[in-house]
């Protein structure tokens, strides 16, 4: 994400202008992303697609009449459990099923058209069109399976979602996008086209709109995990005036930290480190903070962690952004994260832009 510069990034999508239509739009972000691969590795990628993309769909067409209809399911989900939080109040009568998503793929014979098309307008890059291809296939087996009447993804990453979007529309189901993590400047987001895309903050919808994304698509509606009721988790053994939450740390990273955060303590006011659950090491945080300064998560959840604090602080978590939410004062680590912070902040992070206070400012 880091390693090609914004202005790289904003000159390479004015050299390729906007997109006419959903197709090209799914093009235009392929291109995008393929900035990141190898000029090989793209080379060989479609000399492969080239040898096996007609026997493949030759394979899911003949495929195609042993897949057997089941019950209709109206409208299909593809979010696991760790994501149901992040659907919009909005959403919730549609009566989202997220169980039936599948990673089976068939094919029937009028999807050939769309897979023509395809190598019409994108002959040159056949691993494009097998993308596409191989995607349209898994919603075709849907479409078999259930007859829904609605997608609802979180796929803007995804170079297929313009194509799907007109495949879909064709099939009269509508498909939607719903924004499930941090998003940056970068173009790997970009030209996507749904029929509704929901975005957490107005921020996200003038971002996308940067990187030449559908405009009329933008619904701005905060998830679930963004809307906590900080009455309801009050509890004064978990406060702190000051949270500092962690990531991956080095041990040199970690003593940055601390010293950084000695302006609390020398105030007379509480500092806590939470660890993240999967990423610090616990061991080594040990090593320098007291075992009372530490928020274990196994016994507070973020939540309550949130609800009890005056400060929250960290670099690019999206616990920071959670705490913003819900009225919490946040403090950018531009001290030990600072190389990172200025990349942020290039890159039109949303704490950023909304001018919040960086830690130098407290040193």
């Amino acid at each position: 994400m880091f390693d090609v510069s914004v202005f790289e990034q904003i000159t390479y999508l004015n050299k390729i202008g906007d997109a006419k239509n959903d197709i090209e739009r799914s093009y235009k972000q392929y291109l995008c992303q393929s900035l990141f691969v190898p000029k090989l590795h793209l080379v060989i990628l479609n000399l492969i697609a080239a040898l096996i993309i007609f026997p493949i769909f030759i394979f899911l067409t003949f495929k195609r009449p042993f897949v057997k209809k089941r019950e209709e399911v109206k409208c299909i989900g593809e979010f696991p459990n760790r994501e149901l939080n992040t659907i919009p109040d909005e959403l919730s009568r549609l009566m989202i099923n997220n169980s039936v998503w599948t990673k089976n793929f068939s094919f029937q014979f009028s999807d050939w058209r769309y897979l023509f098309l395809l190598l019409k307008n994108y002959f040159i890059s056949p691993f494009f069109v097998l993308k596409c291809g191989i995607k349209m296939a898994m919603y075709s087996h849907m479409i078999r399976l259930y007859h829904p009447s609605t997608f609802v993804v979180m796929s803007e990453f995804s170079c297929t979602s313009s194509f799907l979007t007109l495949y879909c529309r064709d099939h009269n189901i509508r498909h939607i996008n719903i924004m499930h993590g941090e998003k940056l400047f970068f173009i790997r987001d970009s030209f996507f086209h749904f029929d509704k895309c929901y975005v957490w903050d107005e921020h996200y919808k003038n971002l996308f709109l940067k990187l030449f994304a559908e405009p009329t698509q933008f619904v701005v509606s905060k998830p679930q995990y963004l809307k906590i009721n900080v009455g309801k988790y009050q509890n004064k053994e978990s406060y702190s005036d000051f949270k500092y939450y962690l990531s991956v740390f080095s041990e040199q990273e970690l003593l940055s930290i601390i010293n950084s955060l000695k302006f609390a303590t020398q105030c007379g006011k509480t500092v806590k480190y939470r660890p993240h659950p999967r990423y610090s090491d616990l061991s080594l945080l040990r090593k320098y903070v007291k075992d009372q300064d530490i928020e274990n998560p196994k016994d507070v959840s973020i939540e309550e962690s949130i609800s009890n604090l005056e400060y929250a602080v960290g670099s690019y978590t999206t616990v920071l952004l959670q705490a913003y939410s819900v009225g919490k004062k946040i403090i950018n680590d531009d001290v030990t994260y600072k190389e990172q912070y200025l990349k942020l902040k290039e890159m039109d992070y949303i704490l950023i832009n909304k001018g919040l206070p960086s830690l130098s400012q407290f040193q």
